[in-house]
């Protein structure tokens, strides 16, 4: 059984990924928290048939977040195409979470507001997306 292996916070991820695969996930902010803090995956047992691509798949899927942000849809449906089954499949299910956003999002686009921030609600933890 593969385990995906969070981390939260830039400096934790800039000391682990100077040895290991580091790849941001999502970003996300709660009552309580003075800013938002960044999640990140710590890719281990890189399957040895992906270890010559390793360097176009960290590079798809930092491209995959930095192409989020700036809402260019069709990037991010190409690379969650390529990369999903990727990494061991740990981040698959990663990577059905982000397709659904970016469906919901081509019906009804953010607003002009959006961040790409996940805000939590401390009632029920459910996920929202933009600020409230």
């Amino acid at each position: 059984m593969n385990t995906l292996n969070v981390i939260f916070g830039s400096d934790a991820a800039a000391v682990l990924e100077k040895n290991m695969t580091v790849l941001e996930l999502d970003t996300f902010m709660q009552d309580g928290l003075a800013e938002p803090i960044t999640s990140y995956a710590v890719i281990e047992n890189i399957p040895f048939d992906e270890m010559m691509r390793l360097e176009q798949s960290v590079r798809l899927h930092r491209g995959l977040m930095q192409e989020y942000r700036t809402q260019n849809w069709d990037y991010c449906d190409d690379a969650l195409t390529e990369l999903t089954g990727c990494w061991n499949h740990v981040l698959d299910d990663f990577y059905i979470i982000m397709k659904a956003r970016v469906d919901q999002f081509r019906i009804t686009p953010p607003s002009a507001e959006w961040d790409s921030v996940v805000y939590l609600s401390p009632d029920n933890n459910e996920h929202l997306q933009g600020k409230s």
